[in-house]
Formats: structure tokens, sequence, C-alpha cells
């Protein structure tokens, strides 16, 4: 589904395609909500939303790779990338320190304490 969202990305503009995708996240997660809170939590209802949700991000994703080259100069351009990967490569860092701290001691607590 990626290629496929690379070639929509390729075809249209970057920026309009992310605006329609927000939009239809949007809609899916008010849509699942406003099911949720009438009918009910089901696994089918939850199964439909991750993948419009993951369909949506198929879609979006190859969008926001290509949207530097509008957004920025063509002499700026080698330069980009690394400034805008860096605040997630530091959450993807901080997360995994942050779980490795936490497993052991406070899953692995609980379980403990509940077992004996």
């Amino acid at each position: 589904m990626l290629l496929l969202g690379g070639v929509v990305a390729d075809r249209r503009e970057p920026r309009l395609v992310m605006l329609v995708v927000n939009v239809v996240r949007i809609a899916v997660l008010v849509a699942t909500a406003l099911w949720v809170i009438v009918a009910g939590t089901t696994v089918p209802v939850l199964i439909a939303a991750a993948v419009a949700f993951g369909l949506c991000d198929a879609l979006y994703q190859p969008s926001v790779a290509t949207i530097s080259r509008q957004l920025v100069p063509p002499e700026q351009l080698r330069r980009t990338p690394a400034p805008a990967r860096r605040p997630s490569a530091w959450a993807a860092w901080r997360g995994l320190r942050s779980a490795e701290w936490w497993w052991p001691r406070g899953v692995w607590a609980g379980v403990r304490s509940r077992t004996r």
C-alpha cells in the first residue's frame, strides 16, 4: 500500500494529499468513537478502524517524505532531512530508554506480587 501512496504522492500535490488524508483520518476516528459510544466496543469495529487508519498512513507517509522539496529552496534541499528527522529519532531513543527502565521495575514488580 505504501507503493500506491508513493505513486499518489508523485502524481498529486503532497500538501493536498496530506490534507485529504487527515480529513479522512478524522472521519474514521469520529465514526469509530461514535460507534463505540452507541453500540459498544467490538473487535470487528476496532479492526476496521485500524485497517482504515493504516491505509491512511500508507497514503500519508510518502507525501510527508516529498513535502520538503516544496518547502525548502533547492540549494538547501540536501541539508533538510537531518534536522527534520532529529526529533523523531530522539523520541524513539528516549522511548526505548524509558521502556528499558520501566519494564523491569514497573511491570515485573506487579507480576511478581500477583504470583506470590
